[in-house]
């Protein structure tokens, strides 16, 4: 059983590596979301998880513990397979994932090609306690960042439901989160203070 493997990155293709350890090249599947960090001929730590089957003997490769315990908790829930898996973990980072879980925030999935809403709805009921001891285990921060796309759609649905009206926000919500996003992907919270301030200088 692999741990991870450290050694030289020879190859980058999208999702796919090889990394030569002590002259072996051994070919790893990535999320998208860690290809992006990585460089030919760079020395890398990649955590590994190795899929064995009857016509597969796969290796899964990740950024960090967290990311590889997310693949391996995704894995275990019925209908879901290493490659849904990868996908899952392509869009979004680990501290996102489990927001999502942790806070049943469904509709975030709905994007992830080829992920219906029966096995959206398995992953929420298995992940959601795992999630919440996810965060304690690796000691992930609870106020963690979402998409944009998805957090204009939150922050809209959760001040339209305070009494404010979409055209009201139609401008103001976007405005807010670019600023923000020079700080780095804003929090919900932070979205929904800063607009309220701004809501209310306007009135």
């Amino acid at each position: 059983m692999f741990d991870y493997l450290f050694g030289k990155i020879t190859f980058k293709e999208e999702s796919v590596i090889t990394i030569d350890n002590q002259g072996v090249g051994y070919l790893v599947y990535v999320p998208l979301i860690f290809a992006q960090e990585l460089a030919v001929e760079e020395d890398k730590k990649v955590y590994i998880h190795q899929v064995v089957g009857e016509k597969e003997n796969t290796l899964y490769g990740f950024r960090s513990r967290l990311m590889r315990s997310l693949f391996q908790s995704l894995i275990g829930v019925s209908g879901v397979g290493p490659k849904m898996a990868i996908k899952v973990l392509d869009d979004f980072s680990p501290e996102q994932l489990l927001d999502i879980f942790a806070n049943k925030r469904i509709e975030q999935l709905k994007n992830v090609k080829g992920l219906g809403s029966k096995t959206r709805e398995k992953i929420f009921i298995d992940l959601n306690k795992k999630a919440k001891e996810m965060i304690v285990l690796f000691k992930v921060e609870k106020n963690v960042s979402i998409p944009n796309s998805s957090l204009e759609q939150e922050v809209k649905a959760s001040l339209i439901q305070l009494g404010y009206k979409e055209s009201e926000l139609k401008d103001v919500v976007p405005s807010i989160i670019q600023d923000l996003s020079s700080e780095g992907l804003p929090t919900i919270e932070r979205v929904i203070k800063d607009t309220l301030e701004k809501l209310s200088k306007l009135k």
